[in-house]
């Protein structure tokens, strides 16, 4: 647990760090009371282990200050010539390729200049000079010339829209060119060997799957594999999230389990149980795996949980699925602490939370009613059971973030889930088969896409039909304080069933030393519902309490306009309408 207390510090100072502006006052007293701990640490671990949070806490606080805001690319606008180089793999779409560009030289008064920066450059899906390239002609690594206007990423028109601005920005881009005028070629192989090794084999891969399945079947294949969700028509992508099987196209902790499990029997099957060789054989393969869905965030989080299970099953001490989650946060939020308020990071560690600790709840409950005296099951039921139980733990835990970002909520989402999760495993590796085959001989690997074109046509079939539901989802509206509401209600809902005799207990000794002897005599089941009352009320009205901003809302009566002016102080405000009159 000391690394679960250490791993949460981190992630509060991060939380903290972007959140408020900490002044170095604060700062340099929390770095006192740190070493002060730590001097006394000698006469308690406790003291010791408080110290080391503190500490983190407050780097925390300082790595998530230390982001840039911004870069040098930023302050040119305009028409520009720029050359930079393709760091990452190309996202091929309908009608474009967008490019991630780290821009290396700016052109200013017909000279060369350096600059750093990068850009998210939206080129045209066919290039627009003589090339003998395969399909798709950008690469990484290639070195480009471009000429366009920069820009800068809008804002949203309204509240509640999708950031745009904000999404790049956690990524690091400032800047964009949407419609260059002229891309030019002038070297490859600029990038990271390694690194262009695995995209050239996922490009491979891509293109064996393009040639041996259809569409939708091609495009689903290829975001289960290798996260390629571009090309996923805007018809598919709107009935997984009706049916709310989204998740189900993002590679996350459920897709790396299967690859896991996958590697797991053929290397006890090859090499049996010698360690450390069949779990070096899962290492590489999971992380292989996260390689060729181009490291996104939630693959990333996936193979480094899965790590972590494989060293705690190395050395033989038992597992904790929470630390893994824990530590994969804190180590992913120390490389970009702008990923704490991202939608998917956010959505992947609730989901993996809810496997965590909501999963082994419904399947005790699930066993208890459907199994024999002694709780045991038929496999059949077995199986029942735990998809149900797995589906219900994420659907409890992303709920609230589904409604608060997205307004949508699926009440098909459980038997949806329950009927496509156990086909993912055979899309999966029938789809490694027909990429890695097809590379070397096509028309094999056209007899092994029938076996893939049927499980991912059942799936897009099973997707489709419950998204055809009328009421297959609905519209809701949930702000902040009702996310916190709700996820204090399910914290308390697992923790207090296990914990209800010590947390008792331990009332009753903080009242027998603390409280008069007439209210000592109360007994707790009168005190306690009360209690539990007023709490909720005082976090109601602390997270609903109006802030010190102006708010202006424009009315649409018929007529004309009405202005609502509101502000927390009316005395400010009308001596402020006053002195404006």
């Amino acid at each position: 647990m000391r690394l679960v207390y250490l791993s949460l510090a981190w992630v509060l100072g991060i939380y903290l760090g972007l959140r408020f502006a900490f002044p170095w006052s604060i700062v340099l007293i929390l770095s006192g009371v740190s070493l002060f701990l730590i001097i006394l640490s000698h006469r308690k671990k406790t003291l010791l282990w408080g110290g080391f949070c503190l500490i983190l806490l407050v780097g925390a606080i300082l790595r998530s200050q230390s982001v840039p805001i911004g870069d040098e690319l930023e302050s040119y606008r305009g028409l520009h010539e720029l050359r930079g180089v393709v760091v990452a793999d190309p996202d091929v779409r309908d009608f474009a390729t967008i490019l991630r560009l780290e821009v290396r030289e700016i052109k200013l008064d017909g000279e060369w200049e350096s600059v750093s920066g990068t850009a998210r450059l939206n080129a045209p899906r066919f290039p627009g000079w003589e090339t003998s390239r395969d399909f798709p002609f950008y690469r990484y690594g290639d070195l480009l010339q471009v000429k366009g206007n920069l820009e800068s990423p809008r804002p949203p028109d309204e509240e509640g829209e999708f950031d745009f601005r904000e999404y790049l920005a956690r990524q690091g881009i400032h800047s964009i060119i949407s419609r260059p005028r002229e891309i030019t070629l002038v070297a490859a192989g600029q990038g990271s060997k390694p690194m262009e090794l695995i995209y050239r084999l996922r490009g491979s891969m891509s293109q064996a799957l393009r040639k041996a399945l259809p569409e939708p079947q091609c495009s689903l294949a290829r975001a289960m594999l290798l996260g390629q969700r571009g090309s996923l028509s805007p018809e598919i992508r709107r009935h997984f999230s009706r049916t709310g099987t989204a998740h189900l196209l993002a590679i996350s902790g459920v897709h790396m389990s299967i690859v896991a499990g996958i590697a797991l029997s053929a290397g006890v099957w090859a090499f049996g149980r010698q360690r450390p060789t069949y779990l070096l054989l899962v290492l590489a393969m999971i992380w292989l795996y996260a390689m060729l869905s181009g490291m996104r965030p939630s693959a990333i989080r996936a193979a480094t949980m899965g790590s972590l299970w494989l060293y705690a099953d190395w050395i033989g001490r038992p597992r904790s699925a929470f630390t893994a989650l824990t530590f994969a946060a804190a180590v992913m939020l120390a490389f970009n602490p702008l990923l704490l308020s991202d939608i998917g990071f956010q959505l992947s560690f609730a989901a993996m939370g809810g496997l965590v600790f909501l999963t082994p709840i419904f399947q005790d409950w699930g066993k208890k009613v459907f199994g024999n005296q002694e709780g045991e099951v038929s496999s059949i039921a077995g199986f029942v059971i735990g998809s149900c139980a797995v589906s219900l733990g994420a659907i409890f835990a992303t709920l609230p973030l589904i409604a608060y970002y997205f307004g949508l909520i699926s009440l098909v989402g459980l038997p949806a889930t329950f009927l496509t999760l156990p086909a993912i495993p055979v899309i999966i590796l029938t789809s490694a088969l027909v990429g890695m085959v097809g590379i070397f001989a096509p028309a094999v690997a056209g007899i092994l896409g029938w076996v893939s074109w049927l499980f991912a046509t059942y799936v897009v079939e099973v997707v489709e039909l419950f998204a055809a539901i009328p009421f297959a989802a609905v519209d809701i509206e949930i702000g902040a304080p009702g996310v916190a509401v709700y996820y204090g209600i399910l914290m308390a809902t697992v923790w207090l069933p296990g914990n209800w005799k010590r947390l008792i207990g331990n009332i009753s000794k903080v009242a027998s030393s603390a409280m008069p002897e007439l209210v000592r005599n109360i007994p707790l089941r009168w005190i306690i519902p009360p209690l539990a009352v007023v709490a909720t009320l005082i976090w109601i009205a602390a997270l609903t309490v109006p802030d010190d901003r102006l708010q202006i809302f424009v009315l649409d009566v018929g007529q004309g306009d009405s202005i609502l002016i509101q502000h927390s102080q009316p005395a400010l405000l009308a001596e402020g309408l006053r002195l404006v009159w």
